[in-house]
């Protein structure tokens, strides 16, 4: 009994693989082709168990594993490993040379935009950046550039060099001012200077609900997130 049910089972995948209703087995697949064209000739719910079989997701983005989907997610890469068996979070380096000229960079030039720093080799190249932000920050993506955050050092209200002894917490926002007169004045029109801020490309550090600390700095009590490591 079990060899004419072998060979029936057999005959269907056959078949069903000659009609071309069957796709070819993935590698990952741990069903054989003739239990997947059993399960095919079954019906459609057995089609979709069949193809959940041989799908595997990437546990960081969701998306099928090793695939271009996966890849595109959330701008970060997945990518199979050297092995080509598992699937690692990869993060963008960090900014080494100049998006206008190619030189080395020197952190004392810098223009903030759209709450990103961007360093330069030289004065000149800040003011070729700011013709055309867009162009320059296309090319830095390009080459796997991941920005570091723009921090605030100027207050909004003055203009002053801030001193983090002056600040206000405003709709979990610190911002920092360079006097205590500064925080009054802000209070008074917060969505006019958090907007000046916004101009000049600056994000506000993001305070933690729980602590009340700036969110990700030792004193917080919410921890940084581990690093990727690849899935096996």
């Amino acid at each position: 009994m079990k060899t004419k049910k072998s060979l029936w089972m057999s005959v269907v995948a056959v078949s069903a693989l000659v009609a071309g209703t069957v796709p070819a087995v993935n590698a990952q697949c741990s069903r054989s082709a003739a239990s997947c064209g059993a399960m095919m000739a079954a019906g459609s719910g057995s089609k979709t168990k069949a193809s959940a079989a041989a799908r595997q997701d990437c546990p960081k983005c969701g998306q099928e594993k090793c695939t271009a989907a996966c890849k595109a997610k959330a701008g970060k890469a997945c990518a199979p490993a050297a092995d080509k068996k598992s699937c690692t979070l990869r993060k963008g380096k960090a900014q080494a040379a100049c998006p206008v000229m190619g030189g080395k960079i020197d952190k004392q030039f810098y223009a903030d935009y759209q709450g990103k720093r961007v360093y330069f080799c030289c004065a000149d190249c800040i003011a070729a950046f700011k013709k055309d932000p867009t162009r320059y920050l296309r090319k830095l993506q390009k080459q796997g550039v991941s920005l570091a955050a723009a921090s605030q050092t100027t207050c909004p209200v003055m203009g002053g060099k801030i001193d983090k002894k002056y600040y206000a917490d405003y709709q979990g926002k610190r911002v920092y001012f360079c006097c205590g007169s500064c925080i009054a004045a802000f209070k008074k029109a917060p969505a006019k200077f958090l907007k000046k801020l916004d101009d000049q490309g600056v994000a506000p550090a993001v305070v933690c609900p729980k602590c009340g600390k700036i969110k990700g700095t030792s004193g917080c009590c919410v921890k940084p997130a581990a690093k990727p490591v690849p899935v096996r």
